[in-house]
């Protein structure tokens, strides 16, 4: 079980993700993957958003889904509403 808290996160920089939104959301409880990551996701791809939610763990959905469904309903809206703004 200790293995994975060796591994080292990186992140190729691709022009192209800045392009594609992103949602990143972590717990601050998370052991699998640590909420530090979330700001190499965040720095790497401008257009991230990244959410830490207190309390949670790597499966932050379950262990917090009052917090994380809103969360994902509000990316989607707005990835919704920049869609239909941009073909009019």
């Amino acid at each position: 079980m200790g293995d994975h808290k060796r591994i080292k996160y990186t992140i190729p920089y691709e022009e192209k993700w800045d392009s594609v939104p992103l949602l990143a959301v972590w717990g601050d409880a998370d052991d699998i993957s640590r909420p530090e990551h979330a700001q190499i996701v965040a720095a790497h791809v401008k257009t991230s958003l990244v959410h830490v939610i207190k309390g949670a763990g790597h499966a932050c959905y379950l262990d917090r889904p009052e917090e994380f469904k809103p969360l994902v309903r509000n990316f989607l809206r707005q990835l919704l509403f920049r869609h239909a703004v941009s073909i009019n």
